[in-house]
């Protein structure tokens, strides 16, 4: 039998009874991960700093569930506004440089609202 394992961002406590990421086997899949600092809790006012705090919680989380980017096969990105989706390639062309070798990425419209302008949820597959 397999046994699921909760994990949370070593950074900070995930708000309510929600893990940061579970895993099953070589399997990981993410919560929300959203743009706020990970100490403050604060939103930048812009996307391009919101991006590069929702790829620096990425890379931890993933981290503490075992996973490194390269794992990564599939993610997931809600934007607010569409047209700002080169601030997330600016993060994302850091984190997966190889363009041989990037996981698939869908890119969906957020419902406006709060201080999120983005958030993104991912999929790795460790050893795989």
């Amino acid at each position: 039998m397999t046994t699921r394992k909760s994990f949370q961002n070593p950074e900070r406590q995930q708000a309510g009874p929600l893990p940061a990421a579970s895993r099953i086997g070589n399997i990981i899949v993410t919560s929300a991960i959203a743009g706020d600092h990970p100490k403050t809790r604060e939103f930048p006012p812009d996307v391009a700093g919101q991006c590069a705090n929702m790829f620096a919680t990425l890379r931890s989380v993933l981290a503490e569930a075992g996973a490194t980017p390269e794992d990564v096969i599939k993610m997931d990105v809600w934007l607010a506004d569409p047209t700002q989706r080169n601030e997330v390639n600016v993060e994302w062309e850091k984190m997966f440089p190889d363009p041989t070798s990037r996981p698939v990425r869908h890119t969906l419209r957020a419902e406006p609202g709060r201080s999120i302008l983005v958030q993104c949820q991912v999929m790795a597959i460790v050893g795989g």
